[in-house]
């Protein structure tokens, strides 16, 4: 999603419209799941439907989000209020990550730790079960 919100912010920089923007993000996106929301998006956004609310219906924003950019676009600083929301996103995700790496690895140690055990065990049975048997 920052992705798309910095393309929005080189669109408005540009002064270029929304379905002007959108287009080659529509046909070029990696994802495909991303590609068919723009692509309602898009539909939307050419039948007249605002691009904030068209984004939100599409899950692409929050309804947090949309109402800051039109508080932007209202009062003629949405470049800036998209590279800082993108710049949130980016974070936002980043911090995400961090945290499933910070729950994975424990999880990942306690696995690799018993793994090492039973091949441990594995060794020392045998020897245990012939000092056993010769005594």
């Amino acid at each position: 999603v920052s992705r798309l919100l910095r393309r929005l912010r080189e669109a408005v920089a540009a002064k270029v419209p929304w379905d002007q923007a959108l287009r080659p993000m529509l046909l070029h996106h990696h994802r495909d799941s991303i590609r068919l929301r723009l692509e309602r998006v898009f539909g939307r956004v050419t039948a007249g439907m605002n691009l904030w609310l068209a984004l939100h219906d599409s899950g692409l924003l929050t309804r947090r989000d949309v109402s800051l950019l039109d508080m932007a676009e209202r009062a003629n600083n949405l470049t800036w209020t998209l590279t800082v929301l993108a710049d949130a996103k980016e974070r936002s995700l980043a911090h995400r990550w961090r945290l499933i790496v910070t729950v994975l690895t424990p999880i990942g140690i306690i696995f690799g730790g018993l793994f090492v055990f039973f091949i441990c065990v594995g060794f020392f049975m045998p020897l245990v079960k012939l000092l056993n048997d010769l005594s």
